[in-house]
């Protein structure tokens, strides 16, 4: 009985809303006033390190937040210190932000983390440079935060994390045989060189296309890699010598893919979309225990058709999300959107899993519908015509269309005083009906009635006079 109460108070909860923190706006004033009086004197900045992993591997650094600093000026003088930290790093600023409740006068405050994106540092990198880009970017997102129409607005500092992992470059090696399961899709090209150049050759043999032996590096593909520059470009290549190829040859752009079970992508170029760099260079980095190698992928629908989709059909894939989709058309409208964000690897959890799963505990925070509206169809279904599909194409077979015959729908109001409607039926007479028409004209003449009677003529808004100036401001 007991277990059964307290399973029952644990659920009851979870629709109680948290107690907000209160300040009293009088009180803070008198408070700030005295401390203005006896000002005390101001100590340095000082970083400490907070949390680290694996053998300092990845470490937290934290800058204390002060008073009397704005998120600028407090960013603005943590800039030395977190310079001297700089190596592979993201930032978060943690704030104090609070809103004004208009009824009441209550201030209430929430604390909220603005983070910047993930920053380089290599010994040719100007740290200052990478600061101020940090910098720009977290203070951007307090502004949106403030702008956003929540009324939030910038209180103090609570402190500024900065979060480094070292940085080791990818080194790749010699020839490393394919697995058997991409080796199958015939959807690679291997080369197999016994130096360590593997992404000079894969380059130039992706370039340069061969149907005969194309694995294999012969004098000619070594002529075809004079055409390009490599001056500068170490091997094994890392991701930097990568950057500096690209800067190197306009109009060549490269990307590279992972391996582990599936394909995912390890380097998007930022040039892979750009007018003027032609078809970009997409290569696959495989490793063993000893090393790593890469190779070319030169039919990117046959090496992830399966990975991606039930069918075998030809699609046309994201290289930012590796999504498919059936046209160019559709993958350019797709772009627009995707290249605005960061590469990502889709992943999703496994079946059964609490990840699998999604609950909703907030129940306080939900808002009832004040109208809904159900509807049902009942149709025929009516054989049609149709013409041979391409096989080589991705396509869906129609062999019937369905003809509306009939169909109801009920309005419900949330309080049943206010409004009420009974159920709404129709069934057709003979074939010339239009029943989809019907439905609609009947549906947009209850919808108009009840804009008309509740939201056609909205209520007056009462102010008093410090509400209004509160409102407007």
């Amino acid at each position: 009985m007991k277990h059964k109460f307290n399973k029952f108070i644990s659920w009851l909860l979870e629709y109680v809303p948290p107690k907000p923190k209160v300040i009293d706006t009088a009180f803070e004033y008198v408070k700030k006033s005295i401390v203005e009086l006896f000002p005390k004197k101001e100590e340095p900045f000082t970083v400490k390190e907070t949390k680290s992993a694996l053998n300092k591997f990845t470490v937290q650094y934290t800058i204390a937040g002060r008073d009397n600093f704005d998120a600028d000026s407090f960013m603005d003088r943590s800039r030395p210190l977190v310079i001297n930290l700089l190596e592979n790093n993201r930032e978060i600023l943690h704030c104090i932000m609070e809103k004004t409740n208009i009824k009441t006068g209550e201030v209430v405050s929430h604390p909220k983390a603005f983070h910047s994106e993930i920053g380089i540092n290599l010994e040719s990198t100007n740290t200052d440079e990478i600061y101020s880009e940090m910098m720009k970017t977290i203070l951007e997102r307090v502004a949106t935060f403030q702008k956003s129409g929540s009324n939030w607005i910038f209180n103090s500092v609570v402190s500024l994390d900065i979060h480094t992992v070292k940085y080791k470059p990818l080194k790749v090696s010699s020839y490393i045989p394919l697995p058997k399961a991409l080796k199958d899709k015939t959807a690679i090209i291997n080369l197999k060189n016994t130096d360590v150049q593997c992404f000079k050759w894969s380059v130039t043999r992706a370039l340069n296309p061969k149907d005969t032996n194309p694995q294999r590096i012969n004098n000619e593909l070594r002529e075809q890699a004079e055409g390009y520059n490599w001056s500068g470009i170490n091997f094994p290549t890392s991701w930097k010598d990568i950057d500096k190829f690209e800067s190197q040859n306009e109009t060549i752009s490269v990307n590279v893919f992972g391996y582990e079970a599936e394909i995912y992508p390890l380097r998007i170029s930022k040039n892979t979309y750009k007018p003027g760099r032609g078809e970009p260079v997409n290569l696959l980095l495989i490793s063993n225990e000893e090393k790593q190698h890469y190779c070319v992928i030169k039919n990117m629908s046959r090496l992830l058709a399966t990975q991606t989709s039930k069918t075998d059909h030809t699609r046309e894939f994201c290289l930012r999300c590796l999504n498919g989709f059936p046209s160019k058309e559709s993958l350019d409208k797709h772009m627009d959107y995707c290249k605005e964000h960061e590469t990502v690897k889709r992943q999703f959890p496994e079946a059964g899993s609490k990840q699998s799963y999604l609950s909703y505990k907030n129940h306080y925070k939900s808002m009832k519908v004040p109208i809904v509206v159900s509807a049902d169809f009942e149709c025929f279904t009516k054989p049609i015509d149709t013409c041979q599909p391409n096989p080589k194409l991705s396509y869906t077979m129609q062999y019937q269309e369905h003809i509306p015959s009939s169909f109801c729908y009920y309005i419900e109001c949330v309080d049943d005083t206010i409004y009420s409607r009974a159920p709404v039926s129709y069934v057709a007479k003979s074939e010339d009906d239009d029943v989809a028409k019907i439905f609609l004209d009947s549906l947009v003449k209850d919808v108009e009635d009840i804009y008309q009677r509740f939201l056609g003529k909205p209520k007056t808004m009462i102010f008093t006079a410090v509400e209004e100036e509160i409102f407007n401001n």
